[in-house]
């Protein structure tokens, strides 16, 4: 019993920033003004708390000196988002980005006339895979393709039809093409340009699929 009572006594005497750090759910690290200083207190692989060295990022020692703790920074929970704002800040990308471009095709249509209330996939712009909305631009391509990235623009620049081989990019093997529309039909109007970028898995046809939304960038529209 009296063990016990030791061991509440513990419990109840702990420095809240203590309790946080030693809770293995929070992050290992806290802010905290100690003295006239704002320091950072950390927990330690073996489960130790310890306070980080004036100047160094990596390297501190035991803290145990709890009275001359005058705030604790506990970090503020993140706010949570309204229901179907993330569908919505989707759809506003799609528009500012398609809002860019100097061509024009249906899926950049439909990209500028879409409605913010509707999910993206509601409004035909977004097959609700996990790459939707996700931007990949020809100057990031450009860093490991500067030649494939450069005969694209020039091919954009003069509504030209272009298509590479599939060539490694980020894990997979990429293929990058446009084509042009010269007779419209129900869907496609004359002069309507459409660029693709395909990255996938080796020796397979499946994988991770954007459209060329402007001059600069494609954006993630389906996996397959």
């Amino acid at each position: 019993m009296q063990q016990i009572a030791e061991t509440a006594e513990i419990l109840n005497n702990v420095h809240p920033a203590a309790e946080y750090l030693l809770n293995k759910d929070n992050p290992p690290s806290l802010r905290i003004r100690y003295g006239n200083e704002n320091r950072t207190l950390f927990r330690s692989k073996c489960g130790r708390i310890g306070i980080m060295a004036k100047g160094k990022k990596t390297k501190g020692y035991y803290f145990s000196d709890w009275d001359k703790v005058n705030k604790v920074y506990f970090p503020k929970p993140p706010k949570e988002k309204p229901p179907g704002e993330i569908e919505r800040r989707h759809v506003l990308k799609c528009k500012k980005e398609a809002a860019k471009a100097t061509f024009t095709n249906p899926f950049i249509r439909k990209c500028l006339g879409a409605d913010e209330n509707k999910s993206a996939y509601d409004n035909g712009i977004s097959g609700g895979s996990i790459n939707s909305g996700k931007i990949i631009s020809l100057s990031s391509i450009a860093k490991q393709h500067p030649w494939e990235a450069k005969k694209f623009r020039e091919a954009l620049a003069n509504k030209a039809e272009y298509r590479t081989s599939r060539i490694p990019f980020r894990g997979y093997e990429m293929t990058l093409s446009l084509e042009l529309t010269n007779e419209g039909d129900t869907y496609n109007l004359p002069g309507d340009i459409r660029g693709y970028l395909s990255l996938e898995y080796k020796d397979t046809l499946n994988g991770y699929y954007y459209l060329l939304i402007n001059d600069e960038n494609f954006i993630g529209y389906e996996k397959d």
